[in-house]
Protein backbone atom coordinates (compact mmCIF):
# COMPACT_ATOMS: atom_id res chain seq x y z
CA UNK A 1 0.00 0.00 0.00
CA UNK A 2 1.36 3.44 -0.97
CA UNK A 3 1.44 6.20 1.56
CA UNK A 4 -0.49 9.10 0.13
CA UNK A 5 -0.82 12.55 1.57
CA UNK A 6 -4.38 13.44 2.39
CA UNK A 7 -4.92 17.16 2.25
CA UNK A 8 -8.13 17.01 4.23
CA UNK A 9 -6.80 15.23 7.30
CA UNK A 10 -5.36 17.34 10.10
CA UNK A 11 -2.82 15.74 12.38
CA UNK A 12 -2.30 17.05 15.87
CA UNK A 13 1.20 18.28 16.49
CA UNK A 14 3.26 20.96 18.16
CA UNK A 15 1.87 24.45 18.05
CA UNK A 16 3.62 27.78 17.94
CA UNK A 17 1.60 29.34 20.72
CA UNK A 18 4.51 29.22 23.16
CA UNK A 19 7.00 30.68 20.66
CA UNK A 20 8.09 34.20 21.57
CA UNK A 21 9.70 36.26 18.85
CA UNK A 22 12.41 38.67 19.93
CA UNK A 23 11.50 42.32 19.60
CA UNK A 24 13.30 44.02 16.74
CA UNK A 25 15.90 46.48 17.91
CA UNK A 26 15.78 49.98 16.46
CA UNK A 27 18.48 50.73 13.95
CA UNK A 28 20.41 53.84 14.78
CA UNK A 29 21.67 56.32 12.27
CA UNK A 30 21.59 59.87 11.13
CA UNK A 31 19.44 61.13 8.29
CA UNK A 32 21.34 63.46 6.01
CA UNK A 33 19.27 65.51 3.59
CA UNK A 34 20.46 65.02 0.01
CA UNK A 35 19.39 67.13 -2.94
CA UNK A 36 20.19 65.35 -6.21
CA UNK A 37 19.64 68.34 -8.49
CA UNK A 38 21.87 70.54 -6.35
CA UNK A 39 24.63 67.94 -6.37
CA UNK A 40 24.66 67.59 -10.17
CA UNK A 41 26.54 70.08 -12.25
CA UNK A 42 24.62 72.45 -14.50
CA UNK A 43 26.44 70.98 -17.48
CA UNK A 44 25.18 67.46 -16.76
CA UNK A 45 21.60 68.67 -16.58
CA UNK A 46 22.04 70.60 -19.83
CA UNK A 47 23.57 67.55 -21.51
CA UNK A 48 20.66 65.34 -20.44
CA UNK A 49 18.13 67.90 -21.68
CA UNK A 50 19.86 68.18 -25.04
CA UNK A 51 20.28 64.41 -25.51
CA UNK A 52 16.71 63.53 -24.55
CA UNK A 53 15.20 64.30 -28.00
CA UNK A 54 17.95 62.24 -29.66
CA UNK A 55 17.27 59.28 -27.38
CA UNK A 56 13.54 59.58 -28.00
CA UNK A 57 14.09 59.66 -31.78
CA UNK A 58 16.39 56.64 -31.62
CA UNK A 59 13.78 54.77 -29.58
CA UNK A 60 11.02 55.53 -32.08
CA UNK A 61 13.22 54.53 -35.05
CA UNK A 62 14.88 51.50 -33.46
CA UNK A 63 15.56 49.63 -36.69
CA UNK A 64 17.47 52.53 -38.23
CA UNK A 65 19.34 53.28 -35.01
CA UNK A 66 20.39 49.64 -34.55
CA UNK A 67 21.73 49.45 -38.10
CA UNK A 68 23.66 52.68 -37.62
CA UNK A 69 25.09 51.66 -34.24
CA UNK A 70 26.08 48.21 -35.49
CA UNK A 71 27.96 49.76 -38.41
CA UNK A 72 29.76 52.18 -36.10
CA UNK A 73 30.70 49.43 -33.64
CA UNK A 74 31.92 46.97 -36.28
CA UNK A 75 34.10 49.62 -37.95
CA UNK A 76 35.91 50.24 -34.66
Amino acid sequence: MKKRVDGLSIKSGPTESGFVRPRPRPVGGEIIPFDLLASLSKYWILLVILLFPLVLLMYKRREIALKLLSRVLFIL
